[in-house]
């Protein structure tokens, strides 16, 4: 009897030891705990607050006038991701549902700027009476390389259209010579296509303007189709609607780089336009 004993206190001893040995293991520290909680949203926020402040670093080289309202975006995001953090620390679930509506709003900005991309360009533009091509501010005179694929859509375009005149929209940039509708004609004109099929709309100063001065270049019964970038055709849509100008929307290629700055552009722009109905 005393033999038996001693082994169930034998026993009995290596279990307790056991259960304190399994308690030490999932007595997991509170920054562990943290650390293992901070959310795959939070993870995404930080990627994106990365690739948001390279960009800004990068307009700085290419736009200083953008990059200040980059820079500015970046640190009132930063300031936001920061509360997020102080709440999540006081209450977690409190601030897990910031950091989801954050990542959700992010991605429905994404997703309204593939839609703009994508909504823009319509199908059956071919042998329309008019081309209106849209113009883009000059530097020094010169096109940069927006306005160049636009003018190259439009060669494209009446090269395959022969029966199709054009309409260059564009007024004169501040600190330039010539308009930006006489760049445009001197850079088709040498790509072969005559000046007889070229009218020159230079007054212009907005898309609204380059819109409503075309349309009275133009006989509005015909079949118009409009030459843009990819990121201006969703607003140009909208203009035309207010202009009463039924047109069919063709679309330029945008440098990638570039398209993060003009779709911010373009959204800020189209609140504009559709506050001062």
């Amino acid at each position: 009897m005393c033999y038996n004993i001693g082994m169930d206190d034998e026993y009995l001893s290596e279990y307790q030891e056991n259960e304190e040995t399994e308690e030490e293991e999932f007595d997991e520290p509170e920054e562990a705990r943290k650390k293992r909680r901070f959310g795959f949203s939070n993870v995404l926020i930080i990627i994106y607050m990365i690739l948001h402040i390279a960009y800004t670093g990068w307009m700085f080289t290419d736009n200083w006038v953008h990059a200040m309202l980059w820079l500015l975006i970046t640190i009132v995001e930063l300031a936001i991701f920061s509360v997020i953090l102080k709440v999540q620390n006081k209450v977690y679930l409190a601030g897990r549902v910031l950091s989801l509506i954050f990542v959700l709003t992010l991605l429905l900005n994404s997703a309204f700027s593939g839609f703009m991309l994508l909504s823009g360009n319509d199908k059956n533009t071919e042998g329309a009476d008019y081309v209106l091509v849209m113009g883009f501010g000059l530097v020094d005179d010169q096109m940069d390389e927006i306005l160049k694929a636009r003018c190259d859509k439009a060669i494209e375009y009446l090269q395959q259209n022969p029966n199709t005149v054009a309409v260059l929209c564009g007024g004169m940039t501040r600190g330039s010579s010539i308009s930006e509708a006489l760049a445009m004609k001197n850079y088709i004109v040498k790509a072969g296509i005559p000046e007889s099929r070229l009218l020159l709309e230079d007054g212009s100063t907005s898309t609204k303007t380059n819109i409503s001065y075309a349309k009275g270049m133009i006989n509005t019964t015909g079949k118009i189709v409009v030459i843009s970038s990819d990121y201006h055709l969703f607003r140009i849509r909208e203009v035309c609607r207010q202009a009463g100008l039924n047109a069919r929307n063709l679309s330029a290629s945008t440098p990638v780089l570039q398209l993060p700055d003009k779709l911010m552009w373009e959204k800020i722009k189209l609140i504009g336009l559709l506050m001062s109905q």
